[in-house]
């Protein structure tokens, strides 16, 4: 009989995993690989920080197959070539993997589809990186749904795959040659996840509606990096949210449960888009805003990667992103509808300064949620509606407790000039003054959209 290899891809997992326990499940014997696309990582957006974090998630990987009897093969080079070489040197009838949704992942997926179709092995995908995938959820007309609303009231009544039963032991094929994980470089990286969930489940999720916005009180989940590699399974965090919920009678508790559920479908609408509408990788959903006249000033662009607007909280906000590679979900809606619509900056130069420094960059929640906040996205925030980063600031970081945290020359502010310091009389200060005037570029802003 002939063996089978998975490949994992972004299910960095064992446990809930449906394309490995569909494998280990055919009676035949595992080759575990994981490639190390040179595709992506030569790629100069990719940020070394989630590179090394990718490491971490591998490295823990390799640990969980070891408990079942495996070990994980590591290979680096494209991954049809790599795929190739595996067929050839081991007695390979079939090819196992968890879909991916990005047009470059359907490029390299349908390549080695065909290859390998016409050499008769056997290749087999299956849905595992959301709830709802593709058209599972569409209109009466079979098209996809560009309001996420009306998706939202198909979404949560649709029926969710249950969670796998665990798998106790594989058998795999011996002598395999592999890379060494041990020299993947991720010292630096902190790698929690089942800390990180433990509270999200016990703490987090019950005061997620109240908490989410304010951002010194970090009341996000903190999975979404565990989410993108898949270390934590949507299936397993939908059914455990959906029991939480079955076991409480207090109605705020179960409202803050099911804001933190809809952020899940909020997930699966954005993978739906950009498989059904790829285009949006690269440019507008919004045909009407493609020939938007960005100013494009590259010394603003900068300013803002430094943190350096003479904005308290769109500064705090950048600064987090670089000192930690994660920024807080109300953060990054600030810094965005800033860039954009204060500085007249094209949407994807900030999706581009995001790739390359978060840890949890994925594309479809990356890209939606940029083209949101630039108002050319679907179901994106009107045009009109412009953040004003020291209202912001005042409403979402009152007494300066996120601000102090990442603007270390604020410190010592008084609360009174915490949100404009370039007020504060008589004191100087290694801060800049504001960069642009918000009034004044709120009507820039509404004038470029007016087209």
């Amino acid at each position: 009989m002939g063996n089978i290899i998975y490949w994992f891809r972004r299910d960095l997992r064992i446990s809930d995993n449906v394309g490995f326990f569909n494998a280990c499940n055919n009676g035949k014997s595992i080759i575990p690989v994981f490639i190390l696309d040179d595709n992506i990582l030569m790629d100069p957006d990719v940020g070394k920080r989630r590179v090394q974090f990718m490491y971490s998630c591998v490295k823990n990987l390799d640990k969980e197959l070891e408990k079942i009897g495996g070990r994980l093969i590591l290979r680096r080079g494209k991954a049809l070539q790599e795929l190739k070489k595996l067929v050839n040197q081991y007695d390979v009838e079939s090819i196992y993997f968890n879909r991916d949704y990005t047009p470059y992942a359907r490029i390299r997926d349908k390549e080695i589809w065909e290859y390998f179709r016409k050499e008769g092995i056997e290749v087999k995908s299956f849905k595992d990186t959301v709830l709802h995938e593709k058209r599972e959820i569409v209109k009466g007309d079979g098209n996809p749904y560009i309001v996420f609303t009306y998706y939202y009231k198909k979404w949560i009544n649709k029926i969710k795959d249950n969670i796998l039963p665990e798998i106790k032991k594989i058998e795999i094929v011996e002598g395999v040659d592999a890379l060494d994980i041990a020299k993947l470089d991720s010292d630096d990286i902190e790698f929690d996840y089942k800390n990180t969930y433990r509270d999200l489940v016990y703490k987090t999720v019950y005061r997620y509606i109240e908490d989410r916005d304010i951002p010194y009180k970090d009341g996000t989940s903190r999975i979404s990096p565990y989410l993108r590699f898949g270390v934590l399974s949507i299936r397993k965090i939908y059914n455990d949210m959906i029991s939480l919920m079955g076991e409480l009678e207090d109605h705020k508790k179960r409202e803050s449960i099911q804001g933190f559920i809809r952020q899940l479908a909020w997930r699966d609408f954005y993978f739906q888009i950009l498989y059904n509408f790829p285009y949006v990788d690269k440019e507008s959903f919004l045909t009407k805003y493609r020939d938007l006249n960005w100013e494009n000033d590259e010394k603003l662009y900068n300013t803002w990667c430094e943190g350096r607007t003479g904005y308290p909280l769109v500064d705090a906000g950048m600064r987090q992103l670089l000192k930690e590679g994660w920024m807080h979900n109300r953060l990054r809606m600030i810094v965005a509808s800033f860039l954009t619509k204060d500085l007249l900056i094209d949407w994807r130069w900030g999706e581009r300064h995001f790739k390359r420094y978060l840890i949890d960059y994925d594309l479809p929640l990356n890209n939606g949620g940029w083209q949101w906040a630039a108002s050319t996205g679907t179901d994106a925030q009107p045009y009109f509606r412009i953040f004003n980063p020291i209202s912001q600031s005042k409403r979402y970081d009152p007494e300066g407790i996120y601000i102090k945290r990442y603007v270390d020359e604020l410190r010592d502010i008084p609360i009174k000039y915490i949100h404009e310091p370039h007020k504060m009389p008589n004191k100087a200060l290694d801060y800049p003054s504001p960069i642009v005037d918000h009034k004044r570029q709120r009507e820039r802003a509404l004038e470029l959209y007016q087209i």
